[in-house]
């Protein structure tokens, strides 16, 4: 075995230089701290060296081997380049070894030597975990020692990994891990595969199995095939429609009868007024851009693929593809740049023989001669329907108008190496489908670059900008490599992505997804649903973002000319199911969209308010569209009259200033709170029992039976209507009184919020009633709205209030929504929601069950309808992944705190970790199990106290600003104890040795 010496000055040096100009798969390596110069050991290490290969026989050699401790000399050694030239040399080392002494100050949570991202498992670290128990973490594998390392003693160290082996040894002994093991080397040019990869063994087979990537802008589905591949594109803002007034004056003037047949039982009549006078009209749709055509020519004929395999790695963001045709191995990748705007798309060879053609075509109307091509580009122009209402009467009302409706233009630019680039043109005179041709032979690789605009600025501004002018717009594509352009866009994603680690027991297993999910079970795959949740927090990133429209019914995806549901903005729950992962899973700023909807609808909303209720402050309904409309839709009032729309977005958003405690936010969001909850003030009318109580009201397309038989929707006081008010009511207050404002204002919601109906249990089911009356549900459906106060909100839960969360329980196994309808959308993610605040574990592992068998396709989209059918709905996605992450970690706010550890854990996830998950307050926790052990550690953003509650014990907690604290449990025992870790006096805190190596800024 070679030892080639480096001195310590020339170590320094390499590290300073690398920590600056390596990109994060290839991270610098840091002694005696991570990259963020935290986590330090608090003590000395010695003689530390990292090699290529180290045999076990190598490690007992190095511990018996006689070193000078009492009078050290700083030493390193690097195995098996000292130069150290670039950082491919660090992606060789498989073996650490080196001698430390910790000092009578270190508990553990310190480094040795680290090569990872903070939150993350991307590389490798050796530390002492609390308790100072040796740890090792290598990609997905993590050894933790039993014993602890003595403090001021010396001791001598060694890890070794090699590929899904690792092991650690003390003193020359192994104490974990493989038991035969011996690093190799990593090659520096094909990373190591990871478990965080959904992967198929085949195209895909229809739409909803095709993979989606996107920056918020921008979207595209991919479905990998080998021939004709058809790419939908989208842009957020490209919608049918314009901005319209859709108000009726005095439409009030009908609300005194309505109300009044309600509160005498006449509730038939009641509901035939409502629809006669109270609807308006559908909104808008959302819609395609277009289709990006690529047609691959083999040569030979009905040649089949061989080793296929297509892939969306949810650690870059990028979809793959790779196959092999006629002895020619084939390479495709794609990804969608927030900071460059542009979708990329790459195919690549072996051989010069990529046979190409590339079609941009649009499903609407294009300008005369508006598509081109030219310079290797193609370009398309066009111009949205400015009537598309879906389910109006009719044959959908379509209108297209040149001189109105919203103008679009996309572009793609192609670029080859190794071949020739042909064109084939074609006049455009307004043919629908048409499109240029452009057309690669014999090439190595191709890459394509889409890019797209439209004339939308805001909700009240015309975008029928002139034509001339908007057929001016250029092909704006980033005069960039395309390496720099995925380096930008993987540092980009993954400083959202990698806040939050999540892994549990379990096979990681290498089976293509089309297998993975076919008669699913948790029990047999527990790595699938953390698969799921990441995929979540994936459509996220990819799907909402600062300054884009919100994630609308299918996120920013969609084929349809005439989607399912206009695939506008639902808000009797779609669209704020949508973001109810957004602050837990620590994505905080892909909020902002949600709220400026909230903020934009207000505006149109007052209009409503007085107009239809002649009332102050502002309503949102059933539905919503780019065009902030908030008058009521077509159809029927079982849906259409839906009062609560605006109160609930008003939630969501409060919401984010309990996770974040930005009072400048908070400040400026107030008006928009006042002003919901002005409304209600206005427009709640007293029932028959003396409460105040919306008045006409619809449970969430929900229908009631009374004891009369008769079987209706229009109703006095949905209980959910009233969970969504309190809340808003209690909120408002909150934020009135943290801003110090609004003495008066407050009086006024106080006692209005005194006379609202309790929730109550039901006398004659033991349920909780959905209606202020004790009415069965007409029949067993998935809807259980009434279920809101346990979930999102908290005012119902078996800490606080017992009797009425067992009362949910009751209705849960009475209707067992879960099972109706396929188990997408709302009808998964609400009970699975519900069970997890209801602190079981075992049920929310059923739904979820359930939800991958019935629902979600090979891609991991959720379709509602069954697998392949329907429509793809994100709020099946990310209600799913929101209920995940409320399993691990729950949070209530108050005036202490409270978070909940580990509250709802699947029977099948019996071990694992996760870290960076937020809780209101201001916190973020970090978490590992064992059925022997929970160790939690709460991090404080700007400190303050705090309950911890795991299992049945409870510990009221105060940490520092920027400090954290652990929390470590042992179930069987009932014994916990609370560590504290004091920032003030370890941040700073330098040991001698890594202070003479200059690794520390």
């Amino acid at each position: 075995m070679r030892y080639l010496p480096a001195n310590c000055f020339a170590v320094s040096v390499l590290f300073c230089v690398l920590t600056a100009s390596v990109f994060a798969a290839e991270l610098p390596l840091h002694i005696g701290a991570d990259q963020n110069r935290q986590n330090q050991f608090l003590g000395t290490i010695l003689e530390y060296t990292f090699y290529e290969t180290l045999t076990p026989d190598g490690i007992k050699t190095l511990a018996d081997s006689p070193v000078d401790k009492k009078s050290p000399q700083i030493k390193g050694r690097i195995e098996p380049d000292s130069k150290m030239k670039d950082a491919a040399v660090l992606n060789k080392i498989g073996a650490a070894a080196g001698w430390i002494r910790p000092d009578r100050h270190n508990q553990g949570n310190c480094r040795i030597f680290d090569r990872i991202t903070p939150g993350e498992s991307d590389g490798w670290l050796l530390d002492l975990f609390p308790g100072r128990k040796l740890r090792l973490i290598h990609e997905d594998i993590t050894i933790r020692t039993d014993m602890e390392i003595p403090v001021e003693q010396w001791t001598h160290v060694a890890a070794v990994f090699d590929g899904n082996n690792a092991a650690v040894f003390v003193n020359g002994k192994q104490v974990a891990g493989e038991k035969q093991t011996a690093a190799t080397v990593v090659s520096d040019k094909t990373p190591a595969k990871h478990s965080e990869i959904i992967w198929c063994s085949k195209p895909a087979k229809n739409w909803f199995e095709n993979m989606p990537i996107g920056n918020g802008h921008l979207g595209a589905m991919l479905a990998g095939s080998v021939e004709d591949e058809i790419i939908s594109l989208n842009h957020d803002d490209l919608w049918s429609g314009e901005p319209r007034d859709l108000q009726k004056p005095e439409t009030y003037k009908a609300l005194p009868e309505i109300r009044k047949l309600l509160l005498e039982g006449k509730n038939a009549e009641a509901q035939k007024a409502v629809n006669a006078e109270m609807l308006g009209p559908w909104q808008c749709s959302y819609q395609p851009l277009g289709n990006l055509e690529l047609h691959f020519d083999y040569g030979k004929k009905n040649e089949s693929a061989a080793n296929y395999r297509r892939e969306l790695d949810l650690r870059e963001g990028l979809v793959r593809c790779s196959y092999d045709v006629n002895g020619v191995h084939y390479e495709r990748e794609s990804f969608a740049s927030y900071p460059d705007n542009v979708i990329v798309f790459t195919v690549r060879s072996d051989k010069p023989a990529i046979n190409l053609d590339i079609k941009l075509t649009t499903v609407h109307k294009t300008f005369d001669t508006s598509s081109a091509v030219s310079d290797n580009s193609l370009t398309v122009a066009g111009y949205t329907p400015v009537q598309l209402n879906v389910y109006d009467r009719g044959a959908h009302n379509m209108l297209y108008d040149e001189n109105r409706g919203t103008r679009f233009f996309g572009g793609v630019k192609v670029t080859s190496e190794g071949g020739e680039n042909l064109t084939e043109e074609y006049v455009i005179t307004e043919e629908v489908n048409d499109s240029n041709m452009l057309k690669i032979r014999n090439a190595k690789s191709v890459r394509i670059y889409f890019t797209a605009a439209t004339s939308y600025i805001d909700p009240w501004t015309n975008p029928a900008v002139a034509k001339e002018e908007f057929l001016k717009t250029k092909l704006n594509v980033p005069e960039k490599p395309v390496e720099e352009l995925k380096k930008t866009h993987i540092a980009d994603y993954q400083s959202f992505y990698n806040r939050v680690r999540l892994d549990v027991n379990g096979e990681k297993q290498n089976v293509p997804m089309e297998k993975r999910i076919q008669n699913f079970s948790l029990a047999d795959d527990p790595q699938l649903a953390v698969l799921y949740y990441q995929f979540g927090r994936y459509l996220l990133i990819s799907g909402s973002r600062p300054g884009s429209q919100p994630m609308n019914l299918q996120g920013i995806w969609n084929k349809d000319f005439i989607p399912a549901w206009a695939s506008n903005w639902t808000l009797n729950c779609n669209a704020e199911i949508n973001y109810w992962a957004v602050e837990t899973a620590n994505l905080s700023e892909l909020h902002q969209p949600l709220i400026r909807l909230t903020k934009e609808l207000s505006a149109d909303g007052a209009k409503t308010a007085k107009n239809m209720y002649n009332a102050r402050g502002w309503i949102a309904h059933h539905n919503a569209d780019v065009w902030r409309t908030t008058w009521t839709v077509s159809g029927t009032g079982l849906w259409s009259i839906y009062q609560v729309g605006s109160a609930w977005l008003c939630h969501s958003a409060y919401d984010h200033y309990l996770f974040t405690g930005d009072k400048k936010f908070l400040a400026d969001f107030y008006p928009v709170m006042k002003g919901a909850a002005q409304f209600y003030l206005d427009t709640l009318q007293e029932d028959t029992h003396g409460y105040l109580t919306t008045n006409p009201a619809t449970s969430f397309e929900n229908q009631y039976r009374r004891q009369d038989g008769f079987a209706g929707w229009a109703t006095c006081g949905a209980m959910q209507d009233i969970q969504i008010i309190r809340a808003l009511f209690r909120n408002t207050l909150e934020a009135a009184g943290t801003l110090g404002i609004d003495a008066d204002f407050q009086s006024e919601v106080e006692k209005a919020m005194k006379r609202l109906p309790p929730n109550t249990v039901s006398p004659s089911r033991g349920d909780l009633q959905e209606w202020v009356e004790d009415w069965d549900p007409s029949s067993r459906n998935g809807q259980t709205a009434h279920g809101w106060a346990l979930n999102p909100d908290w005012d119902i839960s078996p800490v606080t209030t017992p009797e009425l969360a067992a009362a949910m329980r009751k209705t849960l196994e009475l209707r067992r929504p879960w099972e109706t309808y396929n188990c997408a959308s709302w009808v998964s993610s609400m009970p699975a929601g519900y069970w997890a605040k209801l602190f079981d574990g075992k049920m929310v592992e059923e739904v979820l069950n359930r939800h991958v068998n019935r629902s979600v396709n090979s891609s991991l989209n959720s379709t509602f309808g069954g697998k392949g059918s329907g429509s793809w709905q994100n709020d099946g996605n990310l209600g799913m992944t929101a209920a995940i992450g409320e399993s691990l970690l729950q949070s209530v706010p108050g005036a202490v705190p409270e978070i909940r550890i580990l509250p709802a854990l699947f029977p099948s996830w019996k071990s694992g970790k996760v870290s960076g998950l937020c809780a209101r307050g201001g916190f973020t926790a970090d978490i590992v199990w064992s059925p022997e052990e929970i160790t939690a550690t709460i991090h404080s953003t700007w400190g303050t106290k705090t309950r911890v509650r795991c299992g049945d014990k409870v510990e009221e907690i105060e940490i520092p600003p920027g400090g954290e604290k652990t929390m470590t449990t042992v179930p069987k025992s009932g014994k916990s104890k609370c560590e504290k870790i004091d920032p003030q006096k370890t941040s700073h805190y330098i040991p001698l040795s890594i202070e003479k190596l200059g690794f520390i800024d």
